[in-house]
């Protein structure tokens, strides 16, 4: 199977990775897996009720949001930062030229 990039898998390897070897065994797969589940389980309950993934997806679909809101603020600011750096160096080039000061 050939694999274009490794770029998606860092982010997992890096929080799944426990010893920090560069690769998963099944132990630290595992690992992730059981706590994953324990932050689902709301009730303690060692059940994944329905109510419990309703609200697993409410709360990834409000961090998706959050994130998507968050790259738009970041790009909006970037667009202005670019627009006023364009702004200041046209003036500088319409601004006439000083006359060199004799001290």
């Amino acid at each position: 199977m050939k694999v274009k990039s490794d770029r998606p898998a860092k982010p997992y390897l890096s929080t799944s990775d426990a010893n920090k070897d560069g690769r998963v065994a099944r132990k630290e797969y595992l690992a992730k897996r059981e706590k994953k589940f324990a932050e689902l389980d709301l009730n303690r309950d060692g059940v994944l009720s329905r109510e419990e993934a309703k609200a697993a997806k409410a709360k990834l679909l409000k961090r998706r949001e959050e994130r998507k809101g968050e790259a738009q603020k970041r790009q909006a600011d970037s667009k202005i930062r670019k627009q006023a750096q364009a702004e200041a160096q046209h003036s500088a080039a319409q601004a006439p030229p000083q006359a060199p000061q004799n001290p």
